[in-house]
């Protein structure tokens, strides 16, 4: 969170504004996008899943 409250973005370490996110994925319109939210504080265990075909 930002000084003011905001909720921000972290990616690879580093923190971006809602607005600069919403611009970064802008360029890629029509990609799939994945979200994954979870607790700071545990290890991130990654999961592979399958690649589905259209």
């Amino acid at each position: 969170m930002t000084a003011k409250g905001t909720p921000v973005v972290v990616i690879d370490g580093r923190e971006y504004s809602w607005e600069e996110f919403c611009e970064f994925l802008s360029c890629f319109n029509g990609f799939d996008f994945r979200l994954d939210c979870f607790d700071a504080l545990r290890p991130i265990q990654c999961v592979e899943r399958s690649i589905r075909s259209t």
